[in-house]
């Protein structure tokens, strides 16, 4: 009877370990971004709910590499990880934003503050910095926009793309600005989902369609390419009377120091 119940309560304490205090790390089949993604999410305190549906994300990315090369791994989730963060954004008129290099200054200054951002907020941040910087000095763009450069024949196309592409990245801009760095952390933790829940439709969706079936014959509950580590215990806040016992305690405790300064000396 105590061999059973030790068993329940080792199987108890395994399934709470494996499901609340785990930590999820892709290896490198995966790019940075989904390291990032999931390093974030388990930043931030998520809801039991959340943690669950993480957990289904990872264990369906995971079967990724059995039908996959890794470039094309690369290729799926940096695409829809990237046309996430675009299409969330709300496009405004172009003729109420002011195109110039206070944009850049400002993102700039938002970097110094990294250490209040989580990783992947700062990588949004790092990233829409750099396609700003590389649109505003488009001679295309200045042409249309700032009138700085004049061209004869400038490709419409070309023009179109830039002129979308930065009403996308200036509403991150605004974002960026606007928000604190909890509110634009908790924007992006759940636009992370937004982003798994895309990666893990489409690689679904290419299983249904893939002739390779080696995955069939796999542990569908078995995680295979992320490693699991144990989340270390958070530090739990000491209440005023704790402190005071504490306190009290290490009084009545004779001190080692006084007791090495009154031993005789040989003089």
């Amino acid at each position: 009877m105590k061999t059973k119940c030790l068993l329940i309560f080792l199987l108890f304490n395994f399934q709470a370990i494996s499901n609340e205090d785990v930590i999820y790390v892709p290896n490198d089949i995966f790019p940075k971004e989904l390291k990032l993604l999931i390093e974030s999410i388990h930043a931030t305190t998520s809801s039991e709910q959340n943690s669950k549906i993480l957990k289904n994300y990872i264990s369906i990315i995971d079967k990724m590499p059995n039908y996959l090369k890794k470039e094309e791994i690369f290729f799926l989730i940096k695409t829809e990880t990237y046309k996430v963060i675009l299409e969330e954004a709300v496009i405004e008129d172009l003729v109420k934003i002011t195109p110039d290099e206070n944009i850049l200054s400002q993102l700039k200054k938002k970097i110094l503050e990294s250490s209040s951002y989580t990783v992947f907020s700062n990588y949004i941040i790092h990233s829409i910095t750099h396609d700003i910087e590389e649109i505003l000095s488009s001679p295309y763009f200045q042409n249309l926009i700032l009138k700085k450069i004049q061209i004869k024949k400038a490709p419409e196309s070309q023009i179109k793309k830039n002129i979308l592409s930065f009403k996308r990245l200036y509403y991150w801009y605004e974002k960026v600005s606007d928000e604190t760095p909890q509110n634009f952390n908790h924007h992006v933790y759940e636009l992370s989902f937004k982003i798994l829940k895309r990666i893990a439709n489409n690689a679904q969706l290419i299983f249904h369609l893939s002739k390779v079936k080696t995955a069939m014959h796999t542990d569908d509950k078995k995680i295979n390419n992320f490693k699991l580590i144990k989340q270390p215990p958070l530090k739990k806040d000491v209440s005023p009377l704790d402190k005071l016992i504490n306190s009290s305690e290490k009084e009545k405790q004779p001190s080692q120091k006084n007791e090495i300064q009154w031993m005789p000396r040989n003089e």
